[in-house]
């Protein structure tokens, strides 16, 4: 889908239905055998890799995403290697990589895939009155 990423179904106003429905795909951890990042690829390759393997989004690779990723990672490490650094070209082409393995929230967006966000936990109980605040802070319980 071209154009900017649409927003999350849950910050959209709309009255009719979406013409193509959207996924959700949920936040617990799904396991998939990816295998061991190579060892000869830079640090931030082996990262990316591991964080791949533990997003939500894992649900939907395939064999041939894994294939795509890991040839992504030897590529980047080459370039990260490189004297000079990587060229503007060569990281444009990886991030579109990146992209396609739905790296980016946007992508996922895109895709129409969304990740479940995880319920935040309510916040302590914390006194509203001053005084018992400062009495606390003071030591007095």
């Amino acid at each position: 889908m071209p154009g900017p990423a649409p927003k999350r179904s849950d910050q959209r106003r709309r009255r009719n239905a979406p013409e193509i429905p959207i996924e959700t795909a949920p936040s617990e951890g799904y396991t998939v055998d990816w295998g061991e990042p190579d060892a000869n690829w830079h640090p931030l390759c082996r990262e990316t890799y591991i964080a791949l393997q533990k997003s939500p989004q894992v649900v939907y690779a395939t064999q041939a995403d894994v294939a795509q990723a890991r040839i992504t990672m030897h590529v980047w490490t080459e370039q990260l290697n490189r004297p000079g650094g990587p060229s503007g070209q060569a990281l444009s082409a990886l991030f579109s990589s990146l992209d396609n393995l739905m790296l980016s929230e946007a992508a996922r967006r895109r895709a129409r895939i969304e990740v479940a966000k995880m319920q935040k936990e309510a916040p302590p109980d914390v006194p509203d009155d001053l005084a018992a605040r400062r009495k606390r802070a003071a030591g007095g319980g």
